[in-house]
């Protein structure tokens, strides 16, 4: 069964708990660094991931929305499970502050580019939750400019809603019919398939 993702704290509560605890040196030296504002120096640590771990993720930020239709498709899902493996062993870490506090941005590059996969995996409701959980934080912190961090928001305002269904859509009133054929676990992933999938005809 999937795991309920852990719910993150205001940014505030999270910035204070990283420097009192002096988890990160350039944080309790100078509480006033631009990164550490934003919770965006992602040094990385042994309670977290390394600093190198944190630079991978963000080259997808920007991109979490795409689907490369050149690239094979084991390939690109590898990439989501790549995500959604991060994903996980954040949940049964019981560290979710602790990464949110390090990177926070990263945290939610991890959610959103873990979407496709944690819909295949954990189902509907599990990838709405998880949606919902990334544009929570981005609400309580939006300051990916400040950060350095490009994370689209208009693929989190349009598609994505209507991929997971958290949007009514009637086809603007056409009779466009989408038929799904039953091919097992290839017929789910709304996602994923939004780019053109096996089992799928649109008349």
């Amino acid at each position: 069964l999937a795991q309920e993702a852990p719910v993150l704290e205001d940014t505030t509560f999270l910035r204070d708990e990283l420097i009192q605890n002096g988890l990160f040196d350039v944080l309790s030296a100078d509480p006033n660094l631009v990164c550490a504002k934003s919770l965006s120096c992602c040094n990385g640590s042994e309670a977290t991931v390394t600093g190198q771990l944190w630079e991978h993720i963000k080259a997808f930020a920007h991109n979490y929305y795409m689907r490369e239709l050149l690239d094979s498709t084991p390939r690109m899902l590898e990439r989501h499970y790549t995500f959604y493996n991060l994903w996980d062993r954040i949940k049964r870490g019981g560290n979710a502050q602790l990464m949110a506090a390090d990177c926070y941005f990263g945290v939610v590059s991890i959610l959103l580019n873990s979407l496709p996969a944690v819909e295949f995996e954990d189902g509907l409701a599990a990838a709405q939750q998880v949606y919902l959980q990334a544009t929570e934080m981005l609400y309580r912190n939006n300051d990916t400019e400040g950060a350095n961090w490009t994370i689209p928001r208009e693929p989190l305002h349009i598609q994505m809603p209507l991929f997971l269904g958290l949007y009514p859509n009637d086809c603007a009133g056409s009779k466009l019919r989408l038929y799904i054929y039953e091919t097992g676990h290839f017929s789910v992933g709304s996602i994923f398939c939004s780019a053109g999938q096996w089992g799928v005809e649109v008349l």
